[in-house]
């Protein structure tokens, strides 16, 4: 609304600096009408411009990173995380008529700027959200790496990033387990949006951490 108000403002005050220019320099040079056309039209046209821009920099906010970071998962809020990550999984208990009930999210604590995620066998997952409730980022972690496992961190990786598929998403996972020495695995992953770390060290389960790149 204050950026409409500048607009209308800026083009009254420039039609006038414009005619009083035009005026004022066909009284220097009664026969120069193109010349003080020129002349007052660009006087006219700068000033449209720098109004305008001072204005967009001065009325239109910053915005922090978090909200930037919000935005990268598809502005996902806890919930709606949770949501769209079981509407994930019953999808494919749908087409391939599996049960994925122990993979689903059972519960969601909101507490502190942190949501927490917890599924029926055991995987946990924990978000920081930003002043809007968005994810800002998430650490999901499993209690071992068979499919049922890669298929939770595939699903949430999916929900959260448009730019990728589950199943380009577990075939990062399957690489990264296979190349597993003395039980510790370190492998991060680039998508067009997102950040992926996974690791794995003894005593501690598989963790995937998930990040905007901006």
């Amino acid at each position: 609304m204050g950026m409409l108000v500048v607009f209308i403002l800026s083009v009254v005050l420039c039609f006038f600096v414009t005619r009083g220019a035009y005026r004022k320099q066909l009284r220097l040079q009664p026969k120069g009408k193109l010349k003080a056309g020129c002349i007052s039209g660009f006087l006219g046209v700068a000033l449209f411009l720098v109004i305008n821009i001072v204005a967009a920099v001065t009325l239109i906010p910053d915005q922090p990173d978090t909200v930037k970071a919000g935005a990268a998962f598809n502005q996902a809020t806890a919930d709606k995380f949770a949501t769209l990550y079981n509407d994930n999984l019953g999808g494919i208990e749908t087409s391939k008529r599996e049960n994925l009930s122990g993979i689903k999210i059972v519960s969601t604590d909101i507490k502190d700027g942190s949501a927490h995620f917890k599924t029926v066998d055991g995987t946990v997952g924990k978000a920081q959200l930003d002043e809007h409730g968005l994810l800002v980022n998430l650490l999901w972690k499993v209690k071992d790496t068979n499919g049922a496992s890669l298929l939770s961190m595939g699903a949430a990786m999916e929900v959260l990033d448009s730019s990728i598929n589950r199943d380009e998403a577990i075939n990062f996972l399957k690489q990264a387990l296979a190349e597993e020495k003395d039980g510790n695995v370190k492998s991060s992953f680039e998508s067009k949006r997102i950040n992926y770390q996974l690791s794995k060290h003894d005593g501690i389960p598989l963790t995937l951490y998930i990040e905007p790149r901006y």
